[in-house]
């Protein structure tokens, strides 16, 4: 983009191509030249504008990651880091969003759909499932507390 353009106006080609949060677009205006004054006021107008609202986003973010991706918590609190959100903040919606049994029925669905033809009872296959879950986000209670299952 051309540094022609307000900082406004980038910020709207931006969210033209992706949602993003609040920290992601300002590293991105950051990235192209902008103060810190003319970000915080580019900000203000988008988040005025509702064209960002971080609180929708994070919440849209946890559905996607834990109904589609089907991540555990400690994964979905990582990624969303990432992405710019507080990591008590991500937390704290979360648990507003999902309890502990959304979890554990996510990771018995996806464990009965991964390893279907697999004797689950083998301590190879159940070191596989472990690893597996542990990788996808999930703290040892959740993965203790679905293989008891």
């Amino acid at each position: 983009m051309k540094r022609g353009d307000s900082p406004i106006e980038t910020a709207l080609k931006i969210l033209s191509r992706k949602r993003a949060s609040r920290k992601e677009i300002a590293q991105k205006l950051r990235k192209r030249g902008y103060t810190d004054e003319e970000i915080e006021g580019a900000i203000s107008y988008l988040e005025e504008s509702h064209y960002i609202d971080d609180n929708e986003l994070l919440s849209d973010y946890i559905k996607l990651l834990v109904e589609k991706k089907r991540y555990g918590p400690e994964r979905v609190v990582a990624f969303l880091m990432e992405k710019g959100f507080e990591s008590e903040k991500v937390r704290e919606s979360l648990i507003h969003q999902y309890t502990e049994n959304d979890f554990i029925q996510n990771a018995i669905e996806f464990i009965n759909k991964k390893f279907k033809s697999i004797n689950k009872g083998d301590e190879k296959t159940r070191q596989k499932i472990i690893r597996f879950l542990s990788y996808r986000g999930y703290n040892w209670d959740l993965i203790e507390r679905v293989l008891s299952q």
